[in-house]
């Protein structure tokens, strides 16, 4: 995961950006040892979020969310962000199977078109 998260920042360097910090859960409940457990860090509780708030000193209400699937938006929603589902990746088969109690503020066919949905 390092390795990715260094060629991520790399690349994004070479465009004048930049991610603040990484977050991720190493929990599952089928996991393995001490990784085996229910947390409020895996998505779609909003666990990360609450601790990137706090890191960051963001306030969620006026965050957004962008993710491809339904456990991302659900943590979006959880943390109080407004939330972008993209058709790539999962994305548009989570869409056409949509079954949650919650949904995504919009859709939008790519990371791109989630972009200019925020500068809108």
């Amino acid at each position: 995961m390092e390795v990715v998260n260094k060629a991520i920042s790399a690349e994004l360097k070479k465009k004048g950006a930049h991610i603040d910090r990484f977050y991720y859960c190493p929990h599952h409940p089928d996991g393995k040892g001490e990784y085996r457990k229910v947390c409020d860090c895996r998505k779609p509780m909003p666990g990360m979020l609450h601790s990137a708030a706090s890191d960051l000193k963001l306030d969620l209400a006026k965050c957004v969310l962008i993710g491809d699937k339904a456990s991302d938006i659900g943590a979006g929603v959880a943390a109080g962000c407004r939330t972008v589902l993209v058709a790539t990746g999962y994305g548009e088969k989570e869409w056409k199977s949509w079954n949650q109690p919650f949904k995504p503020d919009t859709v939008v066919p790519d990371l791109r078109r989630a972009v200019e949905w925020l500068l809108q």
